[in-house]
């Protein structure tokens, strides 16, 4: 369930939600971010490595990134030391090294985001079909009382209330 995504075939819908082909996930490790001691003998053997989210994370996801839970899977899997730490549209992974990413952390780091992903769409969808449900009742109720208000003639014509003698005249 990875992200194997080149950077140019992320898309957005037009109302900047994902589209539901764009999943959540990392593209790309950013080389330039890496500890300049790497394949020296002062190689650290943990390091922070940043990696660029496929789009710009929604609210939700973000949330769910933080949550408890995510901790949790990193620790059940061997993980404890690691965090994930989203900044702006990188994933900063702390307290890990390009061995143990490539050794299967970044395939959880992958089933991860891509849960969140799912999870936050779904969310995203039941939340966009209330606001569709009340917009509806919203609109019907609009329309009965536009029948109301055109069933309203304040036409001269003959009714109960007609004076014998017009004030007016």
């Amino acid at each position: 369930m990875g992200c194997n995504l080149a950077r140019d075939q992320v898309m957005m819908s037009p109302t900047s939600h994902p589209a539901v082909d764009d999943h959540f996930c990392v593209t790309h490790v950013l080389v330039n971010e890496l500890p300049s001691t790497l394949g020296t003998p002062e190689e650290p053997d943990h390091y922070s490595v940043s990696a660029v989210f496929s789009r710009r994370p929604t609210p939700a996801e973000l949330t769910m990134l933080a949550a408890p839970n995510v901790g949790a899977t990193l620790r059940d899997e061997g993980y404890a030391h690691v965090t994930l730490k989203p900044v702006d549209r990188r994933l900063v992974i702390g307290h890990t090294s390009l061995a143990e990413l490539s050794g299967g952390l970044a395939s959880l780091i992958g089933e991860v985001l891509f849960d969140i992903g799912t999870r936050a769409r779904a969310e995203q969808r039941a939340l966009d079909d209330t606001a569709a449900a009340h917009a509806q009742g919203e609109a019907q109720r609009a329309a009965k009382i536009l029948e109301a208000v055109k069933r309203i003639d304040f036409g001269p014509s003959e009714s109960r209330f007609r004076p014998q003698v017009s004030k007016y005249a």
